[in-house]
């Protein structure tokens, strides 16, 4: 009689046990659903996070140090005031004797300093091979460095370096390697640790200040620029100069919740694809449930018992389900994830990545999807009346509407069937649907990715053999390197898997153009640029100074720097890319060395270098202008010196430069093999990739990165689309082989009335395939 008590909730725990144990077929399915939607909700959540947290990482490593603001430029006593600023955290700092001078690291900032192991950390600048300096005269370099100034990796090797001071003065010594560390390509900026006893004689002998670099971090990292302001302003320090870290940058945070939002859109299918999976297997039992329910409410069940007993019975089914889900999805994310967050941002994904939020919200996402999925299917019956809930039962056995009379065969008996359980049935549908829409979203994007396109307009050669002194995108070639030896460049022309050829050089030459030329240029420049309408081509390129200044000496004096490439073979194709703006290419007179073609502007508006039929003087012989070209790109790799930066540039068959300009080196070679044979290149050419002063680079692997990348994309989708897609269907098939095998007492009846059981069978196959039918409409 507990039952009669109002307050008594014990009695609804105990009820939910016992319907446990009274269909444990039932609750093993129901478990099993709770695991796979918890398994889901791991898998996306997880995958949200680590893909938004290795963007920021990118971003921070483009940025080039994990500090949240960098102050440059400091004295000793304003960088403590900073550090003891009480919005800061914590701090390190660099202090600098100056940048290291040579001309070919123009376009990158190498500050020598005394090695700080704090501040080496946050810019990823700690030795790889070797260590930091420790003693008089040890210096460690990055990688970029030392290729750019032609320097051997090879710790204990004394190297000349020239540094300027803070003062523009510069200065030459001489150092011992003591380690390396490979650096970004996308950085910049980098370092020079010498030891602190160093520091202190470079200061003494040269007179040199320390410039002080005050990395911060703060309690609360947003609207960084406005907080480093903020800092200088409470502080009264003035015009300081600062840097914010990029991961904290309002736009980059926004392209990287836009794409872990694409992964979390996934979890609304979850959350509707688990609620109605449940929703279905306990609609199919809602007949034998209600009989409890009326005679427990016979027996004085309130609603709001009713309600927890619901709610308990949920939350049971839980307590196994929902750890070995979480569990099994953190298992399934790691298998994937590493490729997919490498694919997409090429971060490797690492552990200390993740945080916590992701498996608290799969957990209380399962909790509430397995709760929602229970409560709700009978949620309308739980302030009904006992009386009410068999004149229910009744009228579901029944049918609700008269039927017309006729005659009645297994067709229209199966028709009729469709009414009892509709709801189940629907439930199992949509389940379908939704897990269809999730695997046809993937396949519509990953068909949408094309790889031939890709190759096609990216790649020209299989291989590319680059000199390590332009091998990075801040690096200056360095002609003096010498990296790519004829030697190699022989054994690559004669190994017999290479069906392709072609090779760059490059020199850098001042020249005087004519009136023709220069006028040609000028005019070119002066015309209004139809990209932006109302501004000259000049004018739009007022960002760059010294493009402008390059051009204006062109305009005064007709002196201008020229870039001489000379080509061969296959990379000839990268000169043509684009269509000739003036003359015509014929390559048998190119190859007698009396001919040129001109580069002008990677523009098809006009000529903008020396028209064909023209003449020019490099060097003591007189070439005529075959053709004019745009330009046609990034190839050959790396930068040209900053006086190159307006230049016009002539393309000469490779053996004409090597003659004209005698120890001119290869810049970068290029080569199409027979693909099946490879394997056999790879062999040959080993000693060649090995060699640190050559970089390699395969169309082979960067098809591998855009399919891995592809891969990437919609791996997610595809496996929780399969996923809910097998679970949907099992979903289905409970449907279908509940409603038959929990019909015993209408078959009975059917057959009371004549019904054969061959009749019977025929009825149930009408009602599988009207419904299979309607399943796939």
């Amino acid at each position: 009689m507990a039952l009669l008590a109002n307050d008594n909730r014990k009695v609804c725990l105990r009820l939910a046990r016992r319907m446990i144990r009274a269909d444990r077929v039932r609750a093993a399915l129901l478990s099993l659903s709770v695991l796979l939607v918890t398994l889901l909700y791991t898998l996306v959540f997880f995958t949200a996070d680590s893909v938004h947290s290795s963007y920021l990482l990118s971003d921070q490593l483009e940025y080039g140090s994990t500090s949240h603001i960098v102050f440059t430029g400091l004295t000793e006593h304003q960088a403590e005031r900073i550090s003891g600023h009480d919005s800061v955290e914590s701090s390190v700092e660099l202090r600098s004797l100056g940048t290291l001078g040579d001309e070919l690291l123009e376009y990158r900032n190498i500050c020598l300093a005394a090695a700080d192991k704090d501040y080496a950390e946050t810019v990823s600048a700690v030795p790889e091979e070797g260590r930091m300096p420790e003693r008089m005269g040890e210096i460690a370099l990055d990688t970029m460095t030392l290729d750019s100034l032609g320097l051997p990796h090879e710790t204990g090797k004394v190297i000349q370096l020239k540094w300027r001071d803070g003062e523009g003065t510069e200065h030459t010594d001489r150092f011992t390697l003591c380690g390396f560390w490979s650096g970004e390509n996308v950085h910049s900026e980098s370092c020079a640790w010498i030891s602190e006893e160093e520091a202190s004689r470079l200061r003494e002998e040269t007179g040199a200040k320390e410039s002080v670099t005050l990395g911060v971090m703060l309690w609360q990292p947003k609207d960084l620029d406005d907080r480093a302001e903020e800092i200088l302003a409470d502080l009264g320090l003035g015009d300081v100069s600062f840097t914010t870290n990029l991961s904290y940058n309002s736009a980059r945070m926004d392209t990287a919740n836009a794409r872990a939002v694409s992964y979390l859109l996934t979890g609304l299918f979850v959350v509707a694809g688990g609620f109605l999976l449940i929703y279905n297997i306990m609609t199919v039992s809602l007949h034998e449930r209600l009989s409890l329910l009326a005679a427990m409410k016979a027996l004085g069940m309130t609603p709001g018992q009713t309600g927890l007993f619901t709610s308990a019975y949920a939350l049971l089914l839980c307590i196994p389900a929902v750890p070995a889900g979480l569990a099994l999805g953190f298992g399934v994310f790691l298998w994937l994830a590493r490729g997919i967050v490498e694919g997409y941002t090429g971060i490797r994904l690492e552990l200390s990545l993740l945080h916590l939020w992701p498996a608290l919200a799969a957990v209380l996402l399962s909790l509430f999807t397995a709760w929602a999925g229970c409560y709700f299917s009978t949620f309308r019956m739980k302030g009904w009346t006992p009386a009410m809930i068999q004149a229910f039962l009744n009228r579901e056995y029944r049918g609700k509407k008269k039927r017309r009379r006729g005659r009645v065969t297994a067709w229209r008996l199966a028709l009729a069937s469709l009414g009892t359980g509709w709801r189940s049935f629907a439930a199992a549908i949509l389940s379908l649907l939704m897990a269809s829409l999730v695997l046809g979203s993937a396949y519509i994007r990953y068909i949408s990715y094309d790889e031939d396109y890709y190759a096609d307009e990216m790649y020209l050669s299989d291989y590319s053999f680059i000199d390590a002194s332009c091998g990075g995108e801040y690096q200056r070639y360095n002609e003096q390197a010498g990296n790519i030896t004829e030697e190699m460049a022989q054994k690559l022309r004669s190994c017999p898997e290479v069906t392709e050829y072609g090779e760059f050089l490059t020199h850098e030459v001042d020249l005087t153009a004519d009136e023709t030329l220069r006028r040609t240029v000028v005019d070119f420049y002066n015309g209004i640029d139809s990209y932006y309408g109302d501004v000259t081509r000049k004018e739009s390129m007022s960002g760059q100074p010294g493009w402008v200044a390059g051009l204006d000496a062109l305009e005064e004096t007709g002196e201008y720097r020229s870039v001489l490439i000379g080509a061969e073979g296959l990379v000839m194709d990268y000169v043509l890319f684009y269509d000739i703006l003036d003359g015509e290419f014929d390559p048998e007179k190119f190859a007698t060395g009396d001919y040129v073609i001109s580069v002008g502007a990677t523009s098809q508006e006009g000529l903008s270098s020396a028209p064909a039929g023209s003449q020019v003087e490099i060097g003591d012989r007189t070439f005529t202008v075959m053709a004019a070209v745009a330009d046609w790109g990034s190839i050959p790799a790396g930068r040209n010196s900053r006086a190159a930066e307006f230049s016009l540039n002539y393309v000469m068959p490779a053996d004409t430069l090597q003659e004209l300009y005698p120890g001119t080196h290869i810049r970068q070679i290029m080569v199409n093999i027979d693909d099946s044979k490879a394997d056999r290149f790879e062999e040959r050419t080993a000693d060649i990739r090995r060699d640190e002063g050559v970089t390699v680079e395969r169309k082979s692997d960067e098809l591998g990165e855009f399919r891995q990348s592809v891969a990437s994309a919609v791996s997610v989708g595809v496996f929780a689309g399969a996923l809910l897609f097998g679970i949907s269907i099992l979903g289905f098939v409970n449907v279908i082989m509940t409603k038959v095998l929990t019909r015993r007492r209408e078959f009975a009846l059917y057959q009371s009335l004549g019904m054969e059981k061959r009749q019977i069978r025929r009825m149930v196959l009408y009602e599988g395939l009207i419904e299979g039918a309607v399943s796939l409409v």
